[in-house]
C-alpha cells in the first residue's frame, strides 16, 4: 500500500473519531422536541422532571430496556429521539413445561396498550384452554377469535403474568419515570420499584449487573406473586428484541409454573375483539 494511501486511511480515522467524539455534544446542541430532554449522551422522551429528580433510577430503567432491546428511535418523526418501549408493545412466547403440576404448553399473546392478553393452554390430554381479557373483559374461546363462554376468572388475574414479564418493567416504568425507585440488594444488585396502580400494587424487579431483569415480584390481593428469569434469547423476526427462555413463575413461594421457551416473536400484529356477549353486561 502506497504511503499516500495509508495517510489519507489514517486521516479519516482520526477525523472519525473526532466526529464520534463531538456527537453528543451537537446531539445536546440541537433544539430538543417538546417533552423530549438530553441523557446520557442521547435524546429521550422522558419527563424533565424524571432526570432532574430520579436519574439514578432512570438510568437503570434504560440498560433495562437496552438489554431487553426496547430502546427504540421513535417510530415516527423521522427518529429524532428514543423511547422507552414505544415499538415493543406486542409480544407472543411459546412454551412447554410444567404448569400446576401438569405438563402442558403455553402460547400467551399480549398488548400492553390495550391492555390484552391470550393465554392457550394445550394440556396432556390433548384438550386446549383459551382464556382471554381486554381491558375490563374477560372471556373464555374455543379458537382464538371465537367466543365459548363467560370468563370463569377476572381480568385482572388474567392479565397479571404479563406485568409480571420483563417487558412490563419497561411498559409500567416509562410512564412513572419519576416516580420509580432504585434500590441496591445483598447482593449488591440493583433493584427498581415500579407503581403497578391498575393491580394496587408495586412491581420489583431485580437487575443482574448487566441490566437483564432476572427477578420480578407484586402483593396482589394479599397474595406474592413472584417469578425468575434466565436464558435470554433474540426473537423469531430478528428485531433484536430480548425474552427469558427460562420462566419460573411462583405464588406465595409455591411453584406454579416452570416453563422453558421455545420462541417469542415482537410486533405480532394480534387482536382481541371483545365479543358482543360480552360487551353487552
Amino acid at each position: 500500500m502506497r504511503n499516500t494511501t495509508k495517510l489519507m486511511i489514517a486521516g479519516i480515522g482520526t477525523l472519525a473519531v473526532s466526529v464520534m467524539a463531538l456527537a453528543p455534544v451537537w446531539a445536546q446542541n440541537i433544539p430538543l422536541p417538546p417533552g423530549v430532554v438530553f441523557f446520557e449522551g442521547h435524546r429521550y422522551l422522558l419527563p424533565e422532571a424524571a432526570i432532574a429528580k430520579n436519574a439514578a433510577a432512570v438510568s437503570a430503567l434504560i440498560t433495562a430496556g437496552n438489554q431487553l432491546g426496547m430502546v427504540r428511535g421513535n417510530t415516527y418523526g423521522n427518529q429524532t429521539h428514543l423511547a422507552l418501549g414505544n415499538s415493543t408493545h406486542r409480544w407472543r412466547y411459546v412454551a412447554t413445561g410444567m404448569m400446576n403440576g401438569e405438563q402442558v404448553k403455553v402460547t400467551m399473546d399480549m398488548d400492553y396498550r390495550l391492555p390484552a392478553v391470550r393465554t392457550q393452554i394445550e394440556h396432556a390430554n390433548k384438550t386446549t384452554e383459551i382464556t382471554v381479557a381486554n381491558g375490563h373483559y374477560a372471556w373464555d374461546e374455543s379458537k382464538p377469535g371465537v367466543y365459548s363462554g363467560p370468563a370463569k376468572t377476572a381480568s385482572w388475574e388474567r392479565l397479571l403474568p404479563i406485568y409480571m414479564l420483563p417487558p412490563a418493567v419497561i411498559q409500567l416504568g416509562d410512564p412513572a419515570a419519576e416516580t420509580i425507585k432504585l434500590a441496591t440488594n445483598s447482593a449488591g444488585l440493583r433493584e427498581l420499584t415500579i407503581p403497578a396502580p391498575q393491580f394496587k400494587s408495586e412491581l420489583k424487579a431485580t437487575l443482574d449487573k448487566e441490566g437483564l431483569v432476572t427477578h420480578t415480584e407484586m402483593m396482589v390481593a394479599g397474595k406474592l406473586y413472584s417469578a425468575d428469569y434466565s436464558q435470554y434469547e433474540g426473537d423469531m423476526m430478528e428485531y433484536h428484541v430480548y425474552f427469558p427462555h427460562r420462566i419460573i413463575q411462583k405464588v406465595d413461594g409455591r411453584v406454579v409454573a416452570d416453563l422453558t421457551a421455545s420462541e417469542h416473536w415482537s410486533g405480532r400484529y394480534m387482536v382481541y375483539p371483545v365479543p358482543k356477549e360480552v360487551a353487552s353486561k
